[in-house]
């Protein structure tokens, strides 16, 4: 029965990812509106999500080009994440690109030692994305390569590998012109691995804050998280995000969290490097 869901949820996936890389090929490129928006145009993690592992930033339009980063800490690991978006008529609804990696640490206890791994991921997902005032859906699937060894490395170390498929989908919605709903859902064939999130907030002085919680699994385990983010803080091109609170997991341990991701958006990343 599980052969026969992963090999129902690839064909679904390849599905997706056809049906994306078709619309591009069938866009139309308005150059007039290649360049970035202004601020005055909407807003995109305030209106809608972008950051793994959260992907819920907060409070800027999709421009043509995004670039992300952030690390995610608890009390048994930490991982970071850097990745970038790309979508030919920015501002519209239509075809996104996102291409994704992630490098993860964790720790595991048994009753005579604890046992550490190292996790890359690598994942690239078109997608689509309908965006109205205040309300923003987009939806990805495409294919992702893990690679997995144990900790301290050897000549002997087995390194662990696993191709699959992945679906996404990010939500945004402002009910109110200061309140605003936002969700993430993402699975992956390798590992059988889910990952949920729910947030909502209020916007104060431009910034959005309130409580989320999230849950994740796989083979191997379940996490629960419960806290509070802040969402949207801006200083000039970059826009940050940050969140902290309790997890704790099927192995009976528990511990804080934090997570601190950075977006840059509206330049070119060549005209502000040193």
């Amino acid at each position: 029965m599980r052969v026969g869901w992963r090999q129902a949820f690839e064909l679904m996936c390849l599905a997706g990812a056809m049906l994306a890389g078709q619309a591009i090929a069938h866009a139309e490129f308005d150059l007039g509106r290649l360049w970035p928006l202004t601020d005055d145009d909407g807003s995109e993690e305030g209106s809608s999500p972008y950051a793994p592992l959260d992907w819920l930033s907060g409070g800027y339009s999709f421009d043509q080009v995004l670039y992300f980063g952030g690390i995610d800490m608890q009390r048994y690991g930490f991982s970071t994440y850097v990745g970038t978006a790309w979508s030919p008529s920015p501002g519209r609804d239509g075809f996104l690109l996102r291409l994704f990696a992630s490098d993860g640490f964790d720790s595991f206890r048994t009753p005579k030692t604890t046992l550490y791994s190292h996790t890359l991921r690598a994942a690239l997902t078109p997608g689509y994305r309908i965006s109205r005032s205040g309300f923003e859906l987009s939806a990805y699937a495409g294919v992702e390569i893990l690679g997995r060894a144990a900790l301290p490395f050897r000549k002997t170390t087995r390194v662990q590998s696993d191709f699959g498929m992945r679906l996404s989908a990010n939500f945004w919605w402002e009910p109110r012109d200061a309140v605003m709903l936002a969700a993430n859902l993402s699975m992956t064939t390798i590992e059988a691995s889910f990952f949920g999130r729910l947030a909502t907030g209020v916007r104060i002085f431009n910034v959005w804050t309130g409580p989320e919680i999230s849950a994740s699994s796989d083979i191997f385990s379940q996490q629960y998280r419960i806290g509070a983010h802040v969402t949207g803080m801006r200083s000039g091109p970059y826009e940050f995000s940050t969140a902290a609170g309790y997890a704790f997991d099927s192995f009976g341990r528990g511990g804080a969290y934090g997570r601190f991701g950075i977006t840059l958006r509206n330049s070119d990343p060549m005209t502000i490097m040193p």
